[in-house]
């Protein structure tokens, strides 16, 4: 009799943990097979404790997508429920847009127990009708800048991979006037011939695709900017190698042997200068010429004299 009763005890236990191991905790609400742009799709799961006491049970939902494989954005939740207690969370609902991926999507929940994983349960569902997206587009100009030269007219509009699309390009000049800039394959000049901001719109369309639409700003200066050369004048009152009168007039005083002829009237002759240059060096010319006559006819009658001599 003992040995029946403990068979009994054990078959009631077994029968416990076997409908435990396999309780249904989650159940996804009603999802339509296809959806098209504007349907609300009501990503709804339903939790419920199916055990016999309290858990903190966390509900985490995927909605992964056609194409990429991949989950984006995962949702996770915490529910404290008592035995038999329902929960219901939809955080992936969401209405299909016209760019929306088409193709078969799949809706994933999960409910753990601490870190021990009680269920998964997925539906699929798939969305069809809605238009494909430009990807890959890049734009860029050449030369690559944001501000450009009047006389630098005109510069080009560099548009890649953008899969075969019919291009537009659209300017507003400063004044507001809008023309229309043809493209040739994936390249459009801009011309222009007026100084300010500029905007400059490209779209991309293509039968099945969501028109794509960019724009991209620049200026138009009539000069490049001044560039101020940093001095070398240290302002030491010393007239070093690398200065001069020209870039250092406070070091290196007009007339100074600096390599720099300033041809400044100062009665000073500046040794720097050919005579015709600095007007103060024409009587020290002058006088230096007398010296050397006076001195070459004094050297003659001497030779004369010595000749005579001998």
């Amino acid at each position: 009799m003992k040995k029946i009763y403990l068979c009994l005890v054990a078959l009631v236990l077994s029968v416990f943990f076997i409908n435990l191991a396999s309780a249904k905790f989650l159940n996804i609400n009603e999802l339509n097979q296809k959806y098209s742009i504007g349907d609300n799709v009501n990503l709804q799961v339903e939790l419920t404790n199916t055990g016999t006491i309290s858990k903190n049970l966390t509900l985490e939902e995927n909605l992964i997508y056609p194409r990429s494989g991949i989950v984006p954005r995962p949702y996770f939740n915490v529910f404290e429920l008592k035995a038999g207690e329902k929960a219901i969370s939809n955080e992936l609902a969401f209405t299909v847009l016209e760019n929306a991926y088409a193709g078969k999507y799949s809706y994933c929940a999960n409910v753990y127990e601490n870190i021990d994983l009680l269920e998964t349960l997925c539906k699929n569902f798939s969305i069809a009708g809605t238009l494909s997206m430009f990807e890959k587009i890049s734009i860029g100009l050449l030369p690559p800048r944001a501000a450009f030269l009047l006389n630098e007219s005109p510069i080009v509009v560099i548009v890649q991979d953008y899969e075969n699309a019919i291009l537009n390009g659209t300017l507003i000049s400063p004044d507001g006037t809008i023309s229309k800039i043809p493209f040739i394959g994936g390249y459009a000049a801009i011309d222009f011939s007026k100084i300010g901001s500029y905007k400059f719109k490209i779209e991309a369309s293509r039968e099945g695709y969501k028109t794509f639409s960019k724009e991209i700003e620049f200026t138009v200066i009539g000069k490049p900017a001044e560039i101020i050369k940093e001095t070398i004048c240290n302002n030491d009152n010393i007239c070093n190698p690398a200065e001069n009168y020209g870039n250092c007039p406070a070091d290196c005083k007009s007339g100074s042997a600096d390599g720099y002829c300033d041809s400044i009237k100062d009665n000073k002759c500046d040794s720097d200068c050919v005579s015709k240059n600095d007007n103060d060096c024409k009587g020290k010319l002058t006088y230096i010429i007398f010296v050397l006559v006076a001195a070459a006819i004094i050297a003659a009658a001497f030779l004369i004299l010595r000749k005579k001599r001998a």
